[in-house]
């Protein structure tokens, strides 16, 4: 049983995905109604599979939770969040406009400062 719900939570996500894709194509060929229609399509079979997943991951919890302590699989620590190098976009980006001004000044001969 559990396959075969894996199986259905697959195929309703092939099928929201094109459902979706759809969706741009009607729009882009000014079609409203098409668009309504796979829009509808998508959120109905995100919903399923957000309900079948939610019981899979049940399940689950609920099968690891009668295992011994010793058995139960490790829990995963989370990692550091990602950063942005701020400081190193900013050295970056101010190596690269030296470099395109100093190109803009050989080529064009110009002398202002942008």
């Amino acid at each position: 049983m559990r396959n075969v719900r894996r199986l259905v939570m697959v195929g309703l996500s092939a099928l929201a995905m094109l459902a979706f894709l759809l969706a741009i194509v009607s729009l882009s060929l000014g079609r409203a109604d098409g668009v309504l229609f796979y829009l509808a399509v998508t959120v109905v079979a995100v919903a399923l599979v957000t309900r079948l997943w939610r019981r899979e991951r049940a399940l689950r919890r609920a099968e690891e939770a009668r295992l011994p302590p010793e058995q139960r699989p490790p829990r995963r620590t989370p990692r550091r969040p990602i950063t942005f190098p701020l400081v190193e976009s900013v050295l970056t980006f101010a190596a690269w406009y030296v470099a395109a001004v100093i190109v803009d000044r050989v080529v064009t001969g110009a002398t202002t400062l942008f």
